[in-house]
């Protein structure tokens, strides 16, 4: 199975739990991963995931210049923070709880379903049926 296909897999399942069971946790980490395959995907084939095109946005809006590589200092307390509830339900980074909201799944998935359709220029009928229930 290619990394496509597998992240599409984990993808799918995630919006199914997401809508059909409202299961925060599972969707968030299903779609995590598929982010992260895909998004190292992009990278390989030069093209900008989700997660820097945030990170480009914040460093824009606090002024400073996002570069190609190593992301400056500042810049990673943007990846810590859009990655916290991702990174919080893999690992055990911290051993207090962790407070799992709707939107914090709604953010994973809409990077993961954006890094999906930059990479392959196609949607699946699962994301269509998350855009139109819980984006619309």
């Amino acid at each position: 199975m290619s990394k496509v296909n597998a992240a599409r897999w984990q993808l799918d399942r995630a919006i199914e739990l997401f809508l059909d069971n409202g299961d925060f946790i599972c969707a968030i980490t299903l779609t995590g991963a598929a982010e992260e395959i895909l998004g190292k995907l992009l990278n390989d084939a030069q093209k900008t995931n989700a997660l820097n095109q945030f990170l480009d946005l914040c460093m824009f809006i606090q002024n400073a210049d996002a570069e190609r590589g190593d992301p400056p200092p500042e810049a990673m307390n943007f990846i810590k923070m859009a990655n916290a509830q991702r990174d919080a339900l893999k690992h055990v980074t911290d051993r207090g709880d962790v407070a799992i909201s709707e939107q914090d799944a709604i953010d994973m998935l809409d990077r993961s379903i954006a890094n999906y359709m930059s990479l392959t220029g196609r949607d699946t009928p699962l994301i269509l049926r998350y855009m139109a229930e819980a984006r619309a």
